[in-house]
């Protein structure tokens, strides 16, 4: 990586470009190696990857599941049984309850839609 914006590098044209897209600074001269690795670091401290969870208990249930979340709130959800019917639909909090006393035995699918997007399915499985 040190010798990468160096002057007769095989890549040195590309990374130079690569280097003036991420950090908006064009290089006029080979970049000293010192700051090569301080750039590497900033770029990489700036970029948060926001991770995403979605948990759902106890599966197997009678009464409520509790589905917890973490990066999907506000998306929506669907909730479907196994033949493909819609059986209720929300929008996605930090945590909550799902009752299930009114819904029939069987295996359930928990879809979330973000942006047009299916995002995420668990299965639910109730029984009586």
């Amino acid at each position: 990586m040190k010798n990468i914006g160096l002057k007769g590098y095989p890549l040195s044209s590309y990374a130079r470009g690569l280097y003036t897209i991420l950090t908006g600074i064009k290089l006029t001269m080979p970049l000293p190696n010192r700051e090569i690795a301080e750039r590497s670091a900033i770029i990489e401290s700036n970029v948060s990857v926001e991770k995403k969870s979605l948990n759902i208990y106890p599966n197997v249930t009678n009464s409520t599941f509790t589905v917890e979340s973490s990066g999907y709130e506000g998306a929506r959800y669907v909730i479907y049984d196994i033949q493909g019917n819609k059986i209720t639909n929300g929008v996605i909090s930090k945590d909550y309850n799902v009752n299930v006393n009114d819904w029939s035995q069987g295996t359930y699918i928990f879809v979330i839609y973000e942006d047009g997007i299916v995002s995420d399915k668990k299965l639910v499985i109730v029984s009586k």
